[in-house]
C-alpha cells in the first residue's frame, strides 16, 4: 500500500497518513510496524498505569496521574476520564428525576384524555341547555360530593404508586430507577425510610460490581442479603397499606353514593349539570396536580450537578519525563560495574585452590626460594640458547648464580628437578638450566629420568632406542648412551625403552654407579625426574641429589597437593630441596622483579613491516 490508500478487511477499514516530520529517507531505510489491540487488554493496561492519590489525608483533592509514552495521547485520556466521570455521577442523579417525569407522563396522558371529554361534555351541556347555577343547598351538596371525590382521587393515586411500587419490586432487580414516596405525595415515613435505605444499598451494590472483579465478594453478599430483606419488609408494608387503601375507598364510595342518592332528588338538568362539572373539576385537579409535580421533577432534573468537579485539568505542558531514570540507571551501572567483578573476583578467589602469588608459598612451606622463571611467550623450548638476551635467559642466569652461591663454587654437582604433578615446566626448567650451565663452559649433561613419560628427547630431535633404561639392565655402557647435542658443552642421556619397573630400576646399585661415572666426566648432571607427588621413584633419586630443585608454577600447582608433596619431603627426611616458581606473569609482576624490557633486546616485538623486510633480505 501507499500512503493514504485505504486499507480494507473484514473488520476495519483505515488509512496511514504522513505526519508533519515524515522523513522519506527513514521510511525508505526501515521497515515501519504497528499492531492493534485488544479492546480489554488495553483498559488493563490503562488501568495499570493509572496512579490516583490523596493531596493529604484530610482532603477530598484526588491527584489523578497517568503513566504513557505519548503526553498528548495520555492528556487527552486524562481529561476524556474526568470528563465521562462526572457524566456518571451525573447521570446517576437524574435516574430518579427522569422515572418520575415518565411516570407523571404516562399518568397525564390518561388524565388528559378524560379532562377533554369532561370539558367537551360541560360547554355542550351549557350551551344546549342555558344552565348556568344551581340553588344554594344543590350547591353545598356538590361541593362536598366533589370534596369526596378529590380525595378518593388522591387515594387512588397512592393506590397505584403503591401498586407500582408493589410490581416494581416484583419484576425488576435494579432499583436505581425506583421512584421515592415523596415524589408522589405520599406521606409514609416508614415506607420513605425504607426506600431510602433500598436506593441506597443498592447504590452501593453497583460501586463495588464496578470496582470489584470477584463478585464473589463477601461484603457484595452482605448486601445483596439486606436488599432483598428490604424488598420483603416493603412489600409486606405496601401490601398492608394497599389494603388500608382498599378500604378507605370503600368507605369514600359509600359515602359518595350516598350523597349522589341526595343528588338523585334535585331537579334532573341540575344533576347532570353537576354531574358534568363534577368530573371535570376532578380531572382538572388531578392534571394540575400533575403538571406540578412533573414541573418540581424537571427543575430538580435542571438543577443537579455531579459530585465532583476538576479543578485543574491535565495539561501537555506538565507532563514529565518518568522513564528511563537516567540517573539511577548511571549509579546502577556504576554500582554494577563495581560489584559484579569484585563478586566475581572475591568468587574465582574463593574457589581458586592453586598458587597463584609467589607470596603463597612463603606462607605454605619453609623452604627456600632458589629462583624465579617468567612466562615464556616462544615457541621454542630451549630459550636460553635460541634467545639469550631475553628476561627468561637471565631467569636462568640468576638461578645458576644462585646455585654456586649455594654450592659455593663447587663443581660435579647433581641437581635434580621434579614438581608435584605434571605439567608445571619441569622439563622445560631443566632443558634451559642445562643449556645455561653449558653456555658458561660448564661440561653439562641433561638426564631424562622420567622412565614413563620421556620428552626431552623429542625437543631436541634425538632417538630414545636406547638409554639410561639400556644401562640399569646393564644392555648398554655410558658411551652407548650419550648423545652429544647442538649446544656446546651439553649431552642428552634420553630415558631409553620403556620399562616395566621403573621404580626398581631406580633403586639399583647400577644408578649410584651411573652417577658416579658421570660426575667423572661431567662438572654438572642435571636430572629431569618424574613428578615426586605423583610416582615414588622419584625420592630415590633426590637421596643421590646435591640440590633437590622442586617446580611450583603459578596458577596451575594446586596448593594442596603442594602441601602433601612437601609433607612427604619431610617424612622421607629429604632436606636439600629448593623451590624455583615458574610460568610467572611478566606484564603484572616485571616490575617487582626489576624488569625492565630495554635491557632485553630479545623481548622486543617485531613489527610486521621489519619482520616482512628481514624475510626479503633473507630470500635474496
Amino acid at each position: 500500500y501507499r500512503f493514504s490508500d485505504e486499507i480494507k478487511t473484514r473488520y476495519f477499514n483505515f488509512r496511514i497518513q504522513k505526519s508533519e516530520r515524515f522523513d522519506k529517507n527513514y521510511t525508505n531505510e526501515n521497515d515501519l510496524y504497528f499492531y492493534f489491540n485488544n479492546t480489554d487488554y488495553l483498559t488493563l493496561e490503562y488501568i495499570n498505569n493509572l496512579g490516583i492519590e490523596q493531596t493529604s489525608q484530610t482532603s477530598t483533592l484526588l491527584n489523578i496521574s497517568l503513566k504513557g509514552n505519548n503526553p498528548k495521547r495520555i492528556t487527552d485520556f486524562l481529561n476524556q476520564l474526568t470528563s465521562v466521570y462526572m457524566d456518571r455521577s451525573l447521570e446517576k442523579k437524574n435516574k430518579m428525576a427522569l422515572g418520575t417525569i415518565n411516570f407523571i407522563d404516562s399518568q397525564i396522558s390518561d388524565v388528559a384524555d378524560s379532562l377533554l371529554t369532561a370539558e367537551t361534555r360541560l360547554k355542550t351541556f351549557r350551551s344546549s341547555q342555558g344552565v348556568m347555577d344551581l340553588n344554594f343547598q344543590g350547591q353545598q351538596i356538590f361541593e362536598t360530593l366533589n370534596q369526596l371525590e378529590t380525595e378518593r382521587s388522591n387515594l387512588e393515586v397512592q393506590k397505584r404508586y403503591y401498586q407500582y411500587l408493589k410490581d416494581y419490586l416484583t419484576t425488576n432487580d435494579n432499583i436505581s430507577e425506583l421512584l421515592a414516596p415523596s415524589s408522589m405525595n405520599v406521606v409514609d415515613p416508614i415506607l420513605t425510610n425504607l426506600v431510602t435505605q433500598l436506593i441506597a444499598l443498592n447504590s452501593e451494590r453497583a460501586n463495588l460490581l464496578q470496582t470489584s472483579n470477584n463478585q464473589q465478594n463477601l461484603y457484595l453478599s452482605n448486601i445483596n442479603v439486606q436488599i432483598e430483606n428490604l424488598k420483603k419488609t416493603i412489600k409486606e408494608n405496601v401490601t398492608n397499606t394497599l389494603n388500608t387503601l382498599n378500604i378507605s375507598l370503600n368507605e369514600m364510595n359509600y359515602r359518595i353514593s350516598k350523597l349522589s342518592s341526595q343528588i338523585s332528588q334535585m331537579p334532573k338538568t341540575e344533576l347532570q349539570l353537576k354531574g358534568i362539572e363534577r368530573k371535570f373539576k376532578i380531572n382538572d385537579e388531578i392534571y394540575t396536580f400533575l403538571l406540578q409535580k412533573r414541573s418540581e421533577a424537571q427543575i430538580a432534573r435542571a438543577s443537579s450537578l455531579p459530585d465532583y468537579e476538576v479543578i485543574d485539568p491535565a495539561r501537555t505542558s506538565v507532563a514529565y519525563i518518568i522513564a528511563p531514570k537516567k540517573m539511577l540507571n548511571y549509579f546502577i551501572a556504576i554500582f554494577l560495574a563495581i560489584l559484579l567483578p569484585s563478586a566475581l573476583i572475591i568468587g574465582i578467589d574463593f574457589l581458586n585452590n592453586k598458587i597463584s602469588q609467589p607470596e603463597e608459598i612463603e606462607a605454605l612451606t619453609t623452604l627456600p626460594v632458589i629462583g624465579k622463571v617468567f612466562h615464556s611467550y616462544r615457541r621454542s623450548k630451549i630459550v636460553v640458547n635460541d634467545h639469550p638476551n631475553s628476561s627468561i635467559t637471565e631467569c636462568f642466569r640468576a638461578v645458576r648464580t644462585n646455585f654456586q652461591f649455594f654450592s659455593e663454587g663447587g663443581k660435579k654437582q647433581v641437581l635434580l628437578l621434579t614438581s608435584s604433578a605434571s605439567g608445571e615446566g619441569k622439563t622445560f626448567c631443566s632443558m634451559n638450566l642445562a643449556a645455561v650451565f653449558a653456555l658458561n663452559g660448564h661440561r653439562t649433561v641433561l638426564l631424562e629420568f622420567d622412565l614413563r613419560r620421556p620428552k626431552i628427547h623429542q625437543e631436541f630431535g634425538s632417538s630414545n632406542m636406547i638409554g639410561i633404561s639400556s644401562y640399569l639392565i646393564d644392555k648398554a655402557i655410558i658411551e652407548d648412551i650419550i648423545i652429544p647435542t647442538h649446544i656446546e658443552n651439553l649431552d642428552l642421556i634420553s630415558a631409553g625403552p620403556a620399562a616395566p619397573n621403573p621404580a626398581e630400576l631406580i633403586n639399583n646399585e647400577r644408578t649410584a654407579e651411573f652417577l658416579d661415572k658421570l660426575k667423572e666426566m661431567y662438572d654438572y648432571i642435571i636430572i629431569d625426574s618424574a613428578p615426586a607427588g605423583i610416582l615414588t621413584e622419584t625420592f630415590l633419586l633426590m637421596k643421590h641429589a646435591d640440590l633437590n630443585i622442586f617446580i611450583v608454577r603459578m596458577n596451575v600447582t594446586v596448593k594442596d597437593v603442594f602441601k602433601q608433596t612437601v609433607k612427604s619431603f619431610e617424612s622421607n627426611k629429604i632436606s636439600n630441596i629448593s623451590i624455583l616458581i615458574n610460568d610467572i606473569d611478566i606484564k603484572r609482576e616485571g616490575y617487582r622483579y626489576g624488569y625492565d624490557k630495554n635491557y632485553y633486546t630479545d623481548d622486543h616485538k617485531k613489527g610486521f613491516f621489519s619482520r616482512l623486510f628481514r624475510n626479503e633480505r633473507k630470500a635474496s
